[in-house]
């Protein structure tokens, strides 16, 4: 009887020992690995960003950068062909290396090779389709960058068990020819960007026991060939895309310990049939748009752990017993660092399901800030649903002064009325700052903006005294007034003309620094703009080719031609038909002070040109 029950221990130690023989990644002294194999051992680090493989000592080793077996960082050999003189290698595992390069189509060159598993790096590019001539047992490259869809060949590994293509960027439809793996027991492929429907080859992937396929972009219903699947013992189907409802046919899946299936489309449905496995752990149906009433199976559930039916339309009574399903957690609370508790457990302290506990405790807060933490205290499950760090559902958090707080307006409030009053009047002042200062600056700006316009026109400015003013406009007389304008009456500069010395325009500021015939021509030009009739008046574009020199100037016609219609009329057309030679010469000068004029000028005569069929003034419109 005692050798009955050792026996079995002995023959698994035999084969633990005899498998491990031939796996060993130390070569023996004779042992040598083949001079191709470790030239693509060389252009596997090359494509992968593997730099630190040295090559000046044997890679089956498992010396300097090779890594040792069962590490995240190492390359295996089996040194046992021909008689233990030949090392071929047979895996290569490279997790969390910080490889930033592409997937290694030079596999190939290792004819042995049964295991490549990439995980967490920043590997980019596409599955090599090179690979589907190996004979490879797994393929991991969770947690990378790899794109485009899933080569065919891939379904040519007829001992393929383990396709792990987790969190990475591949996308397409899944090629049919993935129904092809005969041995394929984990298809992970969570988290990508595939579309299309679930083919229907992959009702012939009977040994399945655990697959993934949330997170995608999948179109069409669950498949009722799910049933095929009955070694199947996870199922995960979470957010994947596909419509509902969930295919009766799950009930055929007696095996299944965990099955997450979330965020269905399509129509309502009853609560899909189960079948009742007593060792089933998680059962996530969230946002399956289910209706109807929760089934009395669920409670034959005994070891579920997890049970999640949010966001459905389910009716009817919550299953009595739920209280029996307990998750025990011992958490610690640290409140303004001091810890206030220790392996606290809340379910024990809560006697049972969906009932508050509550704890009461005064810190002293100083800075104007609480800090409340709470953490796994390291006892309890944390595997649940999966390995990280859990605390317990805080519900509400309540904060109660045990000092008098000041109190609002109107309710006793301790401010004073003169303090009231001050504040108001000062913010009432700072108000009528902030509104001067906005006005101010937005003066200054129009101001600056007025200098600018001026100073790009060249033009001369100055002031006068009142008696220059009488004397140009003779005693501002109404014969001498041009019109009304937004500051006043305007009046033509034409008094001192008559008495023929027009030069006490000229501010007496300059002195004698300026030149008396320019400034002639400029005084003569004003006295022109000055006229009584707009006929008369010269056109902007014409005072700019005038003062240029690009115009014959013509002198004022005088009060004696004020009423001579027919003066103003030849003065009219020797303005719009007399044109220089030296227009043509200075015409892109000449178009850009005319268009920076019109710009800024309130006469509309202004817009039209002095010849209407030159191309002088096409670039005006």
């Amino acid at each position: 009887m005692i050798w009955s029950r050792l026996r079995p221990v002995i023959v698994s130690l035999v084969l633990l020992f005899s498998f491990f023989s031939f796996t060993t990644p130390f070569a023996s002294a004779a042992a040598v690995l083949p001079a191709s194999e470790v030239q693509a051992l060389k252009e596997i680090g090359q494509t992968l960003g593997k730099a630190d493989w040295n090559f000046s000592v044997d890679p089956c080793s498992g010396q300097n950068s090779w890594g040792i077996a069962g590490s995240e960082n190492t390359v295996t050999c089996n040194c046992s062909y021909s008689n233990n003189t030949v090392c071929h290698v047979i895996s290569i595992i490279l997790k969390s290396q910080n490889l930033q390069g592409t997937l290694p189509p030079q596999l190939v060159n290792l004819p042995y090779l049964i295991e490549i598993d990439l995980t967490r790096n920043y590997l980019n590019g596409t599955i090599p389709p090179e690979w589907g001539s190996l004979n490879l047992l797994n393929i991991s490259l969770l947690a990378n960058r790899v794109s485009g869809p899933i080569p065919k060949e891939i379904g040519n590994i007829s001992t393929l068990k383990s396709l792990v293509l987790e969190f990475n960027q591949l996308s397409g439809v899944l090629p049919p020819e993935l129904g092809n793996l005969p041995q394929i027991q984990r298809l992970f492929l969570t988290s990508n960007y595939f579309i299309g429907e679930i083919p229907a080859t992959f009702a012939n992937l009977t040994s399945l026991k655990d697959l993934r396929i949330g997170d995608n972009q999948f179109t069409g219903k669950i498949p009722s060939f799910i049933q095929n699947w009955k070694g199947l013992e996870k199922l995960i189907i979470q957010g994947s895309g596909l419509e509902g409802p969930i295919p009766p046919e799950i009930a055929n899946l007696n095996n299944l310990l965990d099955l997450r299936i979330s965020d269905l489309k399509g129509p309502p449905s009853p609560f899909p049939p189960l079948f009742i496995n007593l060792s089933m752990r998680t059962l996530i149906l969230k946002s399956c748009n289910l209706i109807g009433s929760i089934p009395d199976y669920i409670l034959k559930l005994a070891g579920l752990k997890i049970l999640d039916l949010s966001f459905n339309n389910l009716t009817g009574p919550i299953p009595g017993n739920f209280e029996n399903y307990q998750l025990d957690e011992y958490d610690d609370c640290l409140l303004q660092g001091q810890r206030v508790l220790q392996d606290f457990n809340i379910a024990a302290e809560a006697h049972g399901n969906g009932k508050a506990v509550i704890k009461t405790f005064t810190a002293n807060v100083t800075d104007g800030t609480l800090e409340i933490r709470f953490f796994w205290a390291g006892k309890g499950t944390v595997s649940i649903p999966k390995k990280g760090d859990y605390g317990p559902l805080i519900s509400a958090i309540s904060v109660t002064p045990n000092f008098d707080t000041p109190k609002e307006p109107g309710t006793g409030s301790s401010i004073s009325a003169g303090a009231v009053g001050g504040i108001a009047v000062a913010g009432i002042a700072a108000i009528v700052l902030f509104v001067g200062i906005i006005w101010w600056i937005r003066n200054q700006r129009q101001k600056h903006s007025m200098q600018k316009e001026l100073k790009g026109l060249d033009l001369q400015t100055g002031t006068f005294t009142l008696r220059q003013l009488k004397a140009a406009t003779d005693d501002f007389d109404v014969a001498n007034k041009i019109g009304e304008g937004g500051f006043g009456s305007v009046y033509k500069a034409q008094a001192l003309k008559e008495r023929g010395d027009p030069m006490e325009l000229v501010d007496p500021r300059l002195g004698m620094d300026f030149d008396k015939e320019e400034m002639m021509v400029t005084i003569n030009i004003a006295l022109l703009c000055a006229e009584a009739s707009p006929a008369a008046r010269p056109a902007m574009s014409s005072v700019v080719s005038m003062l240029e020199g690009n115009l014959v100037l013509l002198s004022p016609a005088g009060p004696s031609s004020v009423n001579d219609e027919i003066t103003y009329k030849a003065m009219r057309n020797h303005f719009q038909y007399v044109k220089v030679k030296k227009v043509t010469e200075t015409e892109t000068q000449s178009t850009q002070i005319d268009t920076t004029l019109t710009a800024s000028s309130t006469s509309a005569g202004d817009l039209y040109p002095i010849e209407l069929d030159s191309s002088y003034y096409h670039g005006r419109d």
